[in-house]
């Protein structure tokens, strides 16, 4: 290789920050806009009235609509480019948040969910945007800094949050009117900072018949260890969402912490998942081989799991039982009465079990769970795009998307009826006893083949 050759090869291994840069702000922003509600969810299922399926239920219908509006993007994508659909899709976003702070009633939290699940492409089309814009060579490097960047909006929408209730005496309504306006900065940047990765030329039919390209994209699908590495993602994904997406009411009941509260270990939590988003995993993807980050991460997550399953409940030292129920306990929006939820009492732990235990054990938890999937969820992508073509990339990301909005849509179901039938415990017990047979199965398949 002459050195002409070598210079040129090795400016393609390296990440290109001015083109990486635009996503990262854009997918940060967009997860600061979705974190700055996520936590804040239960809360508002608690104050409106409804248990843990129906909160199950609400988280899974903007999903569900996402799920079935994805083809929708994927031919608009190609037709118009990643850019005017990405724009698109954030609009929509913050018209559902807007809805969400002005909702009065059960159903009016349902539609502002259909809304934004219908906005929902921006993930896909994100994705889209970030697999265009990298190289096999720094593939991983770059998912684990588009990791970092969503770390970064589940630190930044949790602290505003924190910021938004202590300035409005806890008025919940008002943080999805930060979200809309974080919403729309997000809609500024695409718009005016980001670039088009798929330009006019590109968009041609690549002169394969339809047969041909489906072979090509889906072929892969056929593979083993592709399948058992689709499974794997799906599982790991399915736990790590599904407590994020309950932690706030575990936190609520085992430990009678609020909003702000929860905000906070949002916060530590996502400091961890920075850390090692940024730091870690492309140092480690360098040393050791995505196999291995892929057997730490599911060890971690197991553990935290088991953890989180068997929290005491007993409340923090500064829980105050009748503070917590007049902060759930939400007055009139400008669209009508909320109705009072008479059950709220039942649901919180008694005052007399205040204790640090309680918190030290569920900070491990949150902990493990978090520094474990964010080692798992780059590696395993990682893995699933090695030694494939364009088409084949395509065809496993494109799968893997569509199993991470079926994880959206079943997890928060199963929990909601599961955690509603038989309590925290037993749900998240056997979720680390399925990714522990998994993690015994992985070891021999991944690191034995």
């Amino acid at each position: 290789m002459n050195g002409d050759n070598f210079l040129n090869s090795e400016a393609a291994e390296r990440l290109e920050f001015r083109i990486i840069l635009p996503l990262f702000l854009i997918v940060m922003i967009d997860a600061f806009s979705i974190t700055i509600i996520l936590p804040l969810l239960p809360y508002y299922a608690v104050a409106f009235g409804l248990d843990t399926l129906g909160l199950g239920i609400l988280l899974a219908t903007s999903p569900a609509l996402e799920l079935m509006s994805g083809p929708m993007y994927r031919i608009f994508s190609k037709k118009l480019g990643r850019k005017p659909v990405l724009i698109g899709s954030q609009l929509g976003t913050v018209m559902g948040f807007l809805l969400l702070g002005a909702a009065s009633t059960v159903w009016m939290l349902f539609v502002a969910r259909i809304i934004d699940g219908i906005a929902g492409g921006n993930n896909s089309i994100g994705n889209r945007l970030v697999r265009d814009s990298l190289t096999p060579s720094n593939r991983t490097h770059g998912m684990g800094l588009i990791e970092a960047a969503y770390s970064l909006g589940f630190l930044a929408g949790p602290m505003v949050g924190f910021v938004t209730l202590a300035l409005t005496d806890n008025d919940y309504r008002m943080i999805p009117y930060v979200a809309a306006l974080i919403s729309l900065l997000a809609v500024i940047l695409s718009f005016f900072v980001s670039k088009e990765t798929l330009p006019p030329e590109m968009r041609k039919s690549s002169g394969l018949s339809s047969r041909e390209r489906l072979a090509a994209r889906y072929g892969p699908l056929r593979k083993p260890l592709v399948l058992f590495t689709l499974a794997l993602l799906f599982l790991v994904q399915f736990s790590y969402i599904g407590f994020i997406e309950f932690y706030g009411w575990l936190a609520l009941n085992r430990l009678g912490m609020n909003a702000l509260g929860t905000a906070i270990l949002w916060v530590l939590g996502a400091v961890l998942i920075i850390i090692v988003d940024a730091l870690i995993v492309g140092r480690l993807s360098l040393k050791f081989s995505e196999r291995w980050l892929v057997l730490v991460g599911m060890g971690m997550l197991v553990a935290g799991l088991i953890l989180a399953a068997t929290t005491p409940q007993m409340a923090v030292n500064w829980y105050s039982k009748s503070e917590i129920i007049e902060e759930l306990t939400l007055e009139e929006s400008f669209l009508g009465d909320v109705p009072v939820n008479v059950h709220i009492p039942e649901l919180l732990p008694p005052e007399d079990s205040a204790g640090w235990l309680g918190l030290g054990w569920f900070l491990i938890a949150l902990s493990l769970i978090m520094i474990g999937g964010s080692l798992l969820v780059p590696a395993i992508k990682s893995l699933l795009m090695r030694d494939q073509t364009e088409y084949g990339i395509s065809g496993v990301m494109s799968t893997s998307s569509i199993l991470y909005k079926a994880v959206l849509l079943i997890a928060p179901l199963v929990l909601g009826f599961s955690i509603l039938q038989a309590g925290f415990t037993a749900p998240f017990l056997v979720e680390a006893v399925i990714l522990g047979i998994f993690l015994v199965f992985a070891y021999f398949v991944l690191v034995r083949e």
